[in-house]
């Protein structure tokens, strides 16, 4: 192969990374300009201008409803591989905990547990898992305590 047939192919191959680059980024701009709408155009403040849910961690509300046979039930949003375990606030009506155990073989579920237990000052046998053992959104139920209490302890 001449020195000139490799050059024309070096360069070839760069313009197919170039419009390769150019198509992602294309691709990234759209994926986090949100529903429909771009947050960054025609900005005047700091808030944008149509409502939507950012899922900040301090705009909802957790929910915590109770039942009188089965005790507290209280839907949660997990963060597994966390840099360390604990509360970080509410996102979309559920509690958002932070775990640093990984999502294999319910080391997490079993973090999460022995956390809420903690938290809550119950025992690690009056905390369940109801619904969610293999998602990030949990409903769990606690016993032994009151609802009052537990918006207290988790606030």
């Amino acid at each position: 192969m001449a020195a000139g047939a490799h050059e024309v192919e070096i360069a070839a191959n760069l313009n197919n990374f170039a419009g390769w680059r150019s198509r992602w980024r294309l691709r990234i701009g759209r994926r986090n300009s949100g529903e429909g709408h771009d947050h960054n155009r025609n900005k005047t403040s700091n808030q944008c201008a149509t409502p939507t849910n950012h899922g900040d961690a301090v705009d909802s509300v957790p929910r915590i409803s109770r039942s009188p046979a089965s005790g507290i039930l209280i839907d949660i949003r997990v963060i597994p591989r966390a840099g360390r375990s604990g509360l970080a606030g509410t996102r979309d009506g559920a509690i958002l905990v932070r775990l640093k155990a990984p999502p294999v073989d319910g080391a997490a579920n079993a973090e999460l547990v022995d956390l809420l237990a903690e938290l809550l000052g119950v025992a690690r046998r009056d905390v369940e898992i109801v619904s969610g053992v293999r998602g990030r959104l949990k409903r769990v139920r606690v016993t032994g305590i009151t609802a009052d209490a537990v918006a207290e302890r988790l606030a």
